[in-house]
């Protein structure tokens, strides 16, 4: 039995995959703290390249977008760029303009590979093709601006005093679902979220044949898109806000937080019994 866990949030089926909550949540809650510590003496411009992981949909950049409530977009000014949507280096310089005329800072967010209008990587002269690297030249080269590129790939799937409670609770749901399934004879199955029909969120879980999802993708869809390509709309609000609701209450000892550990021989004793 097996349990999706991606920050990417890229398999298909699952409405969602455990992890991508509490990744986004992180995600978000970073471009906010990022956009106050921006310098604000001397009417300085400011810009900082987060690039998280992705290469065939952009799940994970996305979640930056939940920053913005609607109504008050002007608070956080962040430009996302993401892989469904073909680069377009004018397109994007236009909008890292606008932005810095409005506020002298702003947050760009990019997943690790984008593609050109031709379907090809993006890459630097010395053919690296980390997207990070490419949007920084590209505004140095245009606009004179530099930026710093934060690589957040190593961090997005860790950082657990920032998790989502929710994605916790629907680990655990998750969990004992695929315990179950194992004790009743369920082989060769992945655990899926089903999503409910209602404006509340709600969700069930559910039994799928692992090859039906192995090898499978999922984009963020095209009218979840914002009309510049390089932001998403309030249908992909809708979707995610709720997985990045409530925090952990963390157990904390000199000062750093203390984790529980399973010891590997106590949980072969609890399986020969079990099973």
């Amino acid at each position: 039995i097996v349990v999706p866990c991606s920050v990417d949030n890229e398999l298909p089926i699952t409405d969602h995959c455990l992890g991508y909550g509490s990744a986004i949540k992180h995600l978000a809650i970073l471009v906010k703290e990022l956009e106050l510590s921006y310098p604000t003496i001397d009417n300085q411009q400011s810009l900082c390249i987060i690039e998280v992981s992705g290469e065939n949909s952009g799940w994970l950049a996305a979640g930056a977008n939940l920053v913005k409530r609607r109504g008050q977009d002007e608070d956080v000014s962040v430009i996302v760029c993401l892989p469904e949507v073909a680069f377009s280096p004018e397109n994007f310089l236009s909008a890292v303009q606008n932005h810095l005329k409005k506020n002298r800072c702003c947050a760009i967010v990019t997943t690790r590979k984008l593609l050109d209008e031709n379907g090809n990587y993006l890459a630097t002269e010395a053919g690296k093709v980390a997207a990070g690297e490419v949007l920084a030249n590209l505004i140095q080269e245009n606009l004179g601006v530099s930026s710093a590129v934060v690589p957040l790939t190593a961090l997005q799937g860790v950082l657990m005093h920032g998790a989502s409670e929710q994605d916790s609770e629907e680990a655990f749901i998750c969990g004992q679902a695929a315990v179950d399934g194992a004790v009743n004879g369920e082989s060769s199955k992945v655990v899926t979220l089903l999503r409910g029909e209602s404006e509340r969120y709600d969700f069930e879980t559910s039994f799928t044949d692992i090859n039906s999802i192995l090898n499978g993708k999922k984009s963020i869809p095209q009218e979840w898109l914002s009309e510049d390509g390089l932001g998403t709309s309030v249908q992909f609000s809708k979707y995610a806000q709720p997985f990045i609701q409530g925090e952990l209450k963390l157990h904390f000892e000199h000062g750093l937080p203390k984790f529980t550990k399973l010891e590997r021989h106590k949980i072969d004793k609890v399986l020969s019994v079990q099973f």
